[in-house]
């Protein structure tokens, strides 16, 4: 694997990670670990692993903290990178096409978006027809996710130096893990950034 993937993988997961501490209280999702290997193996390798708050209540707002957390790594390429690879879509395990579920899912299925029409058995294959055929659902779906993308845009740009600083840690490690104060806060601890705490 050359320098320049192996940087965007660990850049990639690190925004996983800050985003979704940041977003945590909202989404109900905590980062646990995140890993890479430099090896060119399966994907599965390269992850970040959540966990889900028990009993979390789920509404619009925190299905739209997630579907930012699942495009937090598209988002850190961009902001620290420049640009995304080609690893962030197309594949159904890919982060973008997990989110685009999601959003599916939200806007048709749950009845929490816009519309109260819903799909009585939202399957993946029944949610991508109806995406296939109304336009209007798939421009509602695009845009949610393209406002997903900027906040998830947001959080790196203002959190880059914890974004290096994960990434930094994994380019070194191969691995970074939460850690949990006594007053169940989750921060990050790297051996190249201070101890930051976020609320849980």
């Amino acid at each position: 694997m050359s320098d320049e993937l192996f940087r965007r993988i660990c850049v990639h997961e690190a925004g996983h990670v800050i985003v979704g501490i940041a977003l945590a209280k909202a989404s109900g999702t905590v980062p646990m670990r995140a890993s890479v290997a430099r090896e060119v193996r399966s994907g599965a390798a390269n992850r970040t692993e959540f966990s889900q708050m028990e009993g979390f209540d789920r509404t619009r707002h925190s299905y739209l903290a997630l579907a930012a957390t699942m495009l937090a790594g598209m988002a850190a390429e961009e902001v620290i990178l420049g640009n995304c690879g080609d690893t962030c879509g197309g594949a159904p395990e890919s982060d973008l096409s997990q989110a685009v579920g999601l959003v599916a899912k939200l806007e048709l299925a749950l009845g929490l978006g816009d519309a109260l029409l819903t799909i009585a058995s939202p399957s993946p294959g029944a949610i991508a027809q109806r995406l296939e055929f109304d336009s209007k659902a798939r421009a509602q779906v695009e845009k949610v996710l393209r406002d997903a993308l900027a906040r998830a845009r947001n959080i790196v740009v203002e959190r880059r130096p914890e974004v290096e600083a994960v990434a930094a840690c994994l380019a070194n490690t191969g691995t970074w893990a939460v850690r949990h104060s006594s007053n169940g806060d989750a921060y990050v601890s790297t051996p190249y950034y201070s101890t930051m705490t976020y609320s849980r």
